[in-house]
């Protein structure tokens, strides 16, 4: 680092709190919605968690937003958890050593996203998550060089003209649609084709179905839902294991723990809501819960699958580690077909892990952050060699 923050804060004695006295500063990337709500003592359950998660490992938290980095002066105004008063305060930092983002900035604060990143690089900081999600194509393209991974990804390739539509639908008569930048299942569309038929199927707050009566009404319809070319695959449709039309597919949430070493905390199972194309806004199983007591899929299967699940996901996040440096944290998003073959659907770089929440509960997102800072910590003292660069 370009400076000893000890010696930083001897100097200028700008924070005195004594949790904050010990261990690298960790900054905490934060929506500006939750950053304005910590000004009135208020935190959504993601940044309770992971301040409960440090309470025993006293690393120093700074909970920032785009709206407090002082980009003139190298500082960040930030919030962190006093301990012994149990209330938020709000002080002025330099930057942090290392960063993991848990929010985002708005649409109008692209360029100062931007900016956000290039003075990050500059300072020399480490990021526990890639600040960029993954982009869909270029992970398709990275991961089929891996013989051991390629076997796995369903057929794709980027809507650049009506004419990339009507291939993949000649031969596989449904496929989705998704932005190559998208996260949390948004902006998604499921084409399905009967004859000179086709049905868009979508979710916003509800599954919607609208019948289309041929191609060229498909077209205007899929344009103006793109709104720009390049900027989507097209997916074959995977027959997916389902419930009551409710489709099912699996969430692994994977980390690097305390030692560096890659675990999978847990594999939650999710169940879309009837007739949605996509299985966020679910209710989410434990992997074993699931498929014993749900699916009642025999003891062997059941571990044959699971042997199955862990050798994919374990390659997965070293190829995808290969492509985007060290990755403190990634959601893995798997489907399991009626043959119970497994498929890679997309890798996240920002998991919300609402699957895992839901299905494992809080202490287990509690282990998890535990783990994760305690990666941050040893990337420090090993000399910044288990995070990547901004």
């Amino acid at each position: 680092m370009s400076h000893d923050y000890l010696d930083y804060l001897t100097c200028h004695e700008e924070v005195s709190h004594p949790s904050l006295q010990s261990k690298p500063l960790i900054g905490i990337f934060i929506n500006r919605f939750d950053s304005l709500a910590l000004l009135d003592n208020i935190s959504n359950k993601k940044i309770r968690l992971l301040v409960d998660a440090n309470e025993d490992l006293n690393n120093k938290l700074v909970f920032f937003s785009l709206i407090d980095i002082d980009f003139d002066n190298k500082r960040i105004f930030g919030h962190y958890y006093n301990q012994e008063g149990q209330h938020w305060e709000k002080e002025n930092f330099p930057y942090p050593e290392i960063i993991y983002q848990i929010g985002s900035g708005l649409k109008k604060e692209k360029n100062l996203f931007k900016r956000f990143q290039e003075e990050m690089k500059q300072f020399g900081a480490r990021f526990i998550n890639p600040l960029q999600s993954f982009d869909k194509w270029t992970t398709y393209k990275h991961l089929q060089k891996y013989p051991k991974i390629a076997s796995y990804l369903p057929s794709t390739t980027v809507l650049n003209d009506q004419e990339d539509l009507k291939t993949m639908l000649g031969k596989y008569q449904s496929v989705y649609l998704k932005p190559i930048g998208g996260r949390k299942g948004k902006r998604i569309l499921r084409i399905d084709q009967n004859y000179n038929r086709y049905k868009i199927l979508t979710y916003h707050k509800n599954p919607n179905s609208i019948p289309v009566n041929n191609f060229c009404e498909l077209i205007d319809h899929v344009f103006d839902f793109v709104r720009s070319k390049n900027s989507y695959i097209i997916q074959e449709t995977i027959d997916l294991l389902s419930i009551d039309a409710k489709l099912i597919d699996l969430r692994a949430e994977v980390q690097r723990n305390g030692t560096g070493k890659l675990k999978i905390t847990a594999i939650p199972v999710r169940l879309g809501k009837s007739n949605s194309p996509i299985t966020q806004h679910v209710d989410s199983y434990k992997f074993t819960e699931f498929f014993t007591s749900i699916w009642k899929l025999p003891d062997k299967d059941l571990a044959d699958l699971y042997s199955s699940l862990i050798t994919l996901i374990t390659n997965v996040y070293e190829s995808i580690e290969a492509l985007h440096g060290k990755c403190g944290e990634m959601g893995i998003d798997i489907a399991v077909d009626k043959n119970l073959q497994l498929y890679l659907i997309e890798c996240n770089s920002k998991p919300t892990k609402a699957s895992l929440l839901r299905a494992y509960g809080e202490q287990t997102l509690i282990d998890f952050y535990k783990e994760l800072l305690q990666y941050a910590s040893i990337s420090i003292n090993n000399g910044n060699q288990c995070l990547d660069d901004a």
